[in-house]
């Protein structure tokens, strides 16, 4: 019995470290708020970016930035709650939705970013699938969770539909038809809106090719991991599952190796590391937030980002 308490013990206080270093991803993007608030410093991308998109659409660049950041912020949440699931043992079953969406997100923040160099028009029409997807998502639901006639459904599509025609007035080439029906293949400006898979994939691509690490195609069979874990599937428990002979029964208990649930909480902080670095880059921003962050990763999970 003292040594399964003392297993138990050892168990918990990686739980807790590993807590720990989910909580310093949040840590990163708040400091790096509070120092920068996000402006541009002189000569970086973004700072060009915003003279060239001051041409295009005065509020052009606020757009870009709230998009980013936005995604930014709501994966830093995601790995808050992933903390506290580990923090408090339930490192199971409730990781998988959080992690998956951390992925997609910073998926995201790397695809409307984009790789050098930075064209103003792409990258605005990227911003603006976002924007216009994401009103889209708040009008459909507000008419599904209430009346059409309702006041939050006549608000959600009265700014639905000044957005779509404000797209069209920014970019006059867009048709009606180019925004419609689902969501994939929505396409402004030669911009098409990708599948969430699509962007993991070319997310961790891109990141193998500058840094080495996960390659597209682990990606694309964590994502499916992790999505397996997120929509009904038997696949998870079936491998956690441990038959039990009770001598009149066979029962089953779940279990995971820590080893597991530290490769599980790796790809999302891994995913929010680089999409965070890449971001203040971008922006030409001080980088002691997110040194910070590289030194507890170092110390968590030594020799992990080599």
């Amino acid at each position: 019995m003292p040594a399964h308490r003392e297993q138990d013990e050892q168990v918990q206080r990686r739980l807790n470290e590993l807590a720990g270093l989910a909580d310093a991803c949040r840590d990163a993007f708040l400091g790096t708020a509070e120092t920068s608030h996000w402006r541009p410093a002189i000569r970086s991308p973004a700072a060009k970016l915003k003279v060239e998109l001051d041409q295009l659409d005065p509020v052009g660049f606020t757009l870009v930035s709230e998009v980013i950041v936005t995604y930014l912020e709501i994966a830093a949440g995601h790995l808050a709650g992933l903390a506290a699931l580990y923090r408090s043992g339930e490192a199971m079953f409730p990781p998988l939705p959080l992690a998956r969406s951390v992925l997609e997100l910073t998926g995201h923040v790397m695809w409307v970013i984009g790789k050098p160099p930075v064209v103003a028009e792409d990258i605005l029409a990227r911003a603006y699938l976002e924007e216009f997807t994401s009103r889209e998502t708040a009008k459909q639901s507000a008419g599904r969770m209430d009346a059409k006639t309702s006041a939050p459904h006549q608000k959600a599509k009265r700014e639905w539909a000044e957005f779509r025609d404000r797209v069209i007035t920014t970019f006059p080439k867009t048709k009606t038809e180019d925004l419609g029906g689902n969501p994939i293949g929505r396409t402004i400006a030669d911009q098409v809106f990708p599948r969430p898979e699509d962007c993991v994939e070319a997310m961790f691509d891109q990141l193998h090719a500058a840094v080495g690490g996960i390659t597209k195609r682990q990606a694309s069979g964590v994502y499916s991991f992790l999505c397996a874990g997120t929509h009904p599937s038997l696949y998870q428990a079936k491998q956690w599952r441990q038959y039990v002979d009770h001598g009149d029964h066979v029962g089953t208990v779940l279990s995971v190796g820590v080893r597991d649930l530290e490769r599980l909480l790796f790809v999302p902080v891994a995913a929010y590391y680089n999409a965070l670095s890449y971001t203040i880059s971008f922006y030409g921003l001080d980088r002691t937030a997110h040194e910070e962050l590289t030194g507890k990763i170092a110390e968590i999970m030594p020799g992990a980002l080599a």
